[in-house]
This record gives structure tokens, sequence and C-alpha cells, in this order.
């Protein structure tokens, strides 16, 4: 290609732009013929390409040689086809969750999920508070729980006899504490 055209082009001479698409329009609708892409005809796929010459022209460097511009051109070409079958391709690779399946039903209707979201976050939250209520009470209110619910599985009889103490006092201690469990929740 001539430097003469190149430097006309960017100038802003349309004829020498179209010159340049006439000289490449051969390359263009070979790669046209070979290539098969889903919704690209052969006019999208040509005017995709020549797009991209048009752009290659801008980035031409007018102090380089100018056998080296027929190169740049060619191989912008090629890269613009490979590059619309890659993106063709990854696009196909990608579906999506609400395509119709049978009837009325989408694919994310069809899927079933253990894990129940509101359910896991009312949990959670429920964790966090009553944490923060145990980390209100004292040593021995701690001791008072650990020892009815965990050592003893929530009887107060075998509390109050290694405590030595009565019933009584023993519901009383267990009131006592859980009224003040109770404030974090209501």
């Amino acid at each position: 290609m001539d430097k003469t055209i190149v430097k006309k082009f960017k100038e802003g001479n349309k004829d020498a732009a179209l010159a340049v698409l006439h000289k490449y329009e051969p390359l263009i609708n070979k790669y046209c013929l070979k290539t098969n892409l889903k919704g690209f005809d052969k006019n999208d796929l040509r005017q995709e390409a020549s797009l991209s010459v048009l752009k290659a022209l801008n980035a031409l460097d007018l102090n380089k040689d100018s056998i080296t511009y027929d190169a740049y051109i060619m191989n912008t070409i090629r890269n613009t086809f490979n590059v619309l079958i890659r993106n063709h391709h990854k696009s196909n690779l990608e579906s999506s969750l609400n395509i119709n399946v049978v009837g009325d039903y989408d694919i994310i209707d069809l899927l079933e999920d253990s894990v129940n979201l509101e359910e896991l976050l009312i949990s959670s939250s429920i964790h966090t508070t009553l944490k923060e209520a145990l980390s209100t009470l004292s040593s021995d209110e701690l001791e008072v729980l650990y020892l009815i619910f965990y050592k003893f599985k929530g009887k107060l009889r075998p509390y109050c006899l290694e405590k030595e103490i009565t019933r009584y006092e023993g519901k009383k201690n267990l009131d006592l504490i859980l009224s003040k469990l109770r404030k974090f929740f209501i």
C-alpha cells in the first residue's frame, strides 16, 4: 500500500478510505465465506472487517516503512475474524437460568436449594444476639446455665443436689438469669 494513500486517509479523504477498502475486499470476502457465525450474515462480517481496517489505518505510523502497512492490515483482518469467532464461542457457552424448559417452567424454577437464606440470616442473627446476651452475665450465672442445661441436660433437681440448695432457690436463680436473657430477645 502506498504511503500517500495512508496520509490522505489520515487527512480525512474519503476516496483514500474507499481505495483501501477496495484493495482488501477480496481478502475480507475470503474470510467472510470461511466464517459462519449464528446471528451474523456475510454483510455483518464484511462490515466488522471494514471497520477494523479503518481503525487500523488510523493507528498506522507514517514514519515506518510502507512495506509493513500491507502486512499490518492483513493481520488486522485475520485477527478481527478470530476475535469474532472467539467472542461468539464464549457467548454460546453462556446460558440463562430463565430459559423455558417445559411449558411455563424455567430452569431456575426446577433447581432446588438446600440452603434457605431467610432461615440462615435469622439463625445467625439469633446467634449474634445470644452471644451478646451471654457476655453480660457473670461467671456464676454462666456456671448455673452450664450445669443445668449442659451437664444435667435441663434438669433442675441434680443441680440443686450438687449445690446443696432447695429447688425453690435453684428455680429462682434460673428464672433471674433467664429473665436477663429474655430482655435481649424481646
